[in-house]
């Protein structure tokens, strides 16, 4: 029911009427440009909320064999004497389910994470040139402004685009949070 009431109640809200009431769940109206950061590793990011992408993107470097150090593996595994099979596990971008995918993301100011994650699945995106291009998918639990939401976030190269973390229409479903796209910014990234 909230997946098609969403777009009724914040049509209603923009035009100034009254809503109806809705049991038990609490709708968030955010901006189209929000503060979110990805909680596991307290780094904050800008986030544009798109409701014409189905599954929400991180900017994220893949890692591979010659990017990671020994100090930088046994922090992600909590000091392991199998170094070397952790690093062979993520040389291949194209893992299947079930997997390890290791990955830096960075925000605006420069700060720098490595996060190690399963992948879910593979997503295949259509470039708007032409072609395919495969990314992982991992689950992720992000606060985007203020409301706390987990789900699937593809692993992208966002450098040409202006906002490093897309959330695409599952993770705002998940979330309860409709779109006011004349806002922006409307809450803090705190959780």
């Amino acid at each position: 029911m909230l997946k098609f009431a969403k777009p009724f109640i914040l049509s209603t809200m923009l035009a100034g009427a009254t809503l109806p009431a809705i049991a038990d769940d609490q709708i968030h109206i955010l901006g189209w440009l929000e503060h979110a950061s990805v909680t596991s590793v307290n780094i904050r990011m800008d986030a544009k909320l798109d409701t014409g992408a189905k599954t929400s993107a991180i900017h994220a470097e893949i890692l591979s064999r010659d990017a990671l150090n020994e100090e930088q593996v046994r922090e992600l595994r909590g000091e392991t004497d199998d170094d070397e099979e952790i690093l062979e596990e993520i040389t291949d971008v194209d893992n299947s389910a079930g997997k390890v995918v290791v990955f830096r993301i960075s925000n605006e100011d420069g700060e720098e994470r490595i996060l190690e994650r399963e992948i879910i699945r593979t997503v295949s995106i259509k470039k708007r040139g032409g072609g395919v291009e495969k990314r992982p998918v991992i689950e992720l639990e992000l606060c985007i402004a203020g409301v706390l939401v987990e789900g699937e976030v593809s692993l992208a190269d966002r450098t040409t685009f202006n906002y490093p973390l897309l959330i695409g229409r599952d993770m705002l479903e998940d979330g309860d949070i409709a779109v006011n796209p004349d806002a922006d910014y409307t809450a803090s990234a705190r959780c």
